[in-house]
Parts: C-alpha cells; structure tokens; sequence
C-alpha cells in the first residue's frame, strides 16, 4: 500500500467512522515512513559492509560530520554504560 492508495480510500470513508479510520491512516502512513527510513538505514550499513569485504583501495567521500560524530557519541556513552568506565 502506497501512501496515495491510503489517501485514496481516506476520502472514501463515512463521516460515522472518519476520525477513526483517518487516525489508523495516518498511523500507517507513520509506520510506512519508518519502515522506509529504517530500509535506507539497512541498506547503508550493507553498502558499507560489501565496501569493506571487497578489500578495493580506499577512497575518500563526502560525510555528514554532524552525524558520524552523533554516533560515535552514543556508541562511546553506552560502551561506558556496559562496562562502567572507559579503563
């Protein structure tokens, strides 16, 4: 189901139900943006996977600072957590 499909069949609702099942549709349209997010998310971390066992030389590529330091943040803050300090 595509998000047109969704709001197709939104306008075809009844005004008895409609703030019922328009809720359920945008509900669905949510779970549907996470799920594509989380498939892009999937699909970076197989590119970077295959990069890395190919063993081919190294080239350079842009990068999203604010977000490659965000991760390595939270990797850090919760490899303390797990072990109780960094030593």
């Amino acid at each position: 189901m595509n998000w047109r499909r969704a709001d197709k069949y939104r306008d075809k609702i009844s005004s008895d139900d409609l703030s019922n099942l328009k809720d359920i549709l945008n509900d669905i349209r949510g779970n549907m943006t996470t799920t594509q997010e989380n498939g892009q998310r999937a699909l970076d971390i197989i590119r970077n996977l295959m990069d890395l066992s190919r063993g081919a030389e190294d080239a350079f590529r842009p990068v999203d600072l604010h977000q490659l330091l965000d991760e390595n943040i939270k990797l850090a803050y919760h490899g303390y957590r797990g072990c109780g300090s960094f030593l």
